[in-house]
């Protein structure tokens, strides 16, 4: 496994969609400090004050992700930066995936790798893809930038 340094991140940007930066890391346990760690410098220019919300979370989503489709090679993290708010992408489709399930909220509230995220989060949702090739598993999230959601 290699580790890259983000002190220059390539993002895409626009004023209606924010900026996204695409962190990639193989898909094992041992990978989620590096998204851990990129997400901390992706944060660290606009919104330090999430993350650790943010750590918490994108190392929950990644276990989730995990536990349901071991058998993809990579794992891509997406943080999609706004000024109000930053969404988070955890997948692993490595390829354009579409969606074709949600989990239902009765389904959401009874994960547990999904409970500090239920209380962090603004909204959240577990998408069960297909690419053609095999079923993946994408968990998305986003966390307000005025504080933590209130129960």
């Amino acid at each position: 496994m290699s580790t890259v340094t983000l002190s220059s991140p390539r993002t895409t940007s626009s004023t209606t969609h924010g900026k996204t930066y695409c962190v990639a890391v193989p898909a094992t346990r041992s990978a989620v400090r590096v998204a851990r760690e990129s997400v901390r410098a992706i944060l660290a220019r606009s919104h330090p004050e999430l993350i650790e919300d943010a750590l918490i979370c994108v190392s929950d989503a990644m276990a989730y992700v995990l536990d349901r489709t071991p058998e993809h090679p990579v794992l891509t993290v997406s943080v999609c930066v706004h000024d109000a708010f930053v969404i988070f992408e955890v997948e692993d489709s490595d390829t354009d995936a579409r969606p074709f399930s949600y989990l239902g909220q009765t389904d959401l509230d009874a994960e547990p790798l999904l409970a500090i995220m239920r209380n962090s989060a603004s909204w959240y949702r577990v998408a069960r893809t297909w690419n053609g090739h095999r079923r993946a598993t994408c968990v998305s999230f986003e966390l307000p930038t005025d504080g933590p959601v209130q129960a």
